[in-house]
């Protein structure tokens, strides 16, 4: 770990534990931090790059199971504002994932609601989302059985994230060369009770580009 100014954030084998558990492992993170806007209440990142990611919530008993591989994370400038819970991002490129995804239905879906909780406030958002060479493997226990899909890359432009009233508009999403499958499980009886409705997104783009796609069903 080794820090310089103005504030060039490098470290080496980051772990976070949760219970134990390895949460998320980064083998190289470096990062271009302004330090005096921190003083207002500001974060300020120029750039910043993360190597060899993995990431783990959950088991394989687990209602939710996610195991992530991902060989690089750039980042190009970053701005939060800790006061009004915005974040501004330039470009955000992830390179080289493979994700594995695990969802398991139980006999009662809760959905509980705490009256006392208060949405957070956080807007993001980026001029440019960019995902390459990215794998998704995602099982379910439900009529479809299993999901897997193999991107190319795919871009979202003026994405705008609002997590307090659960909305997300895209200006354009343009993907290349993707392949899908998609295997249904017959045999699948449905036993969940649904105790109350779960909470709703509200997602916008403007524009869609499919090009050079195939998919699968079965």
């Amino acid at each position: 770990f080794s820090l310089s100014f103005p504030l060039d954030v490098q470290a080496n084998d980051v772990l976070v534990k949760q219970n134990a558990d390895t949460l998320l492992y980064v083998n190289k993170l470096d990062a271009d931090i302004a330090l005096l806007p921190i003083l207002n209440g500001r974060v300020e990142l120029t750039n910043g790059l993360l190597h060899d990611i993995r990431y783990q919530q959950g088991n394989q008993d687990s209602l939710l199971y996610i195991d992530a591989e991902i060989l690089d994370v750039n980042i190009d400038r970053v701005v939060a504002n800790l006061k009004s819970n915005e974040v501004e991002i330039s470009s955000f490129l992830i390179n080289e994932a493979d994700i594995d995804l695990s969802l398991k239905s139980d006999t009662i879906v809760k959905n509980e609601v705490d009256t006392n909780a208060v949405a957070l406030p956080w807007i993001i958002k980026a001029d440019e989302i960019c995902v390459k060479n990215v794998g998704v493997n995602m099982s379910m226990d439900s009529s479809i059985k299993s999901i897997s899909a193999q991107l190319n890359s795919a871009t979202a432009k003026s994405t705008d994230f609002n997590l307090s009233n659960n909305t997300l508009l895209i200006d354009s999403f343009v993907i290349d060369a993707v392949g899908a499958n998609l295997f249904t499980n017959p045999e699948y009886v449905d036993l969940t009770q649904e105790e109350s409705s779960s909470t709703q997104w509200n997602i916008a783009i403007n524009k869609i580009v499919l090009n050079d796609g195939n998919a699968l069903y079965a």
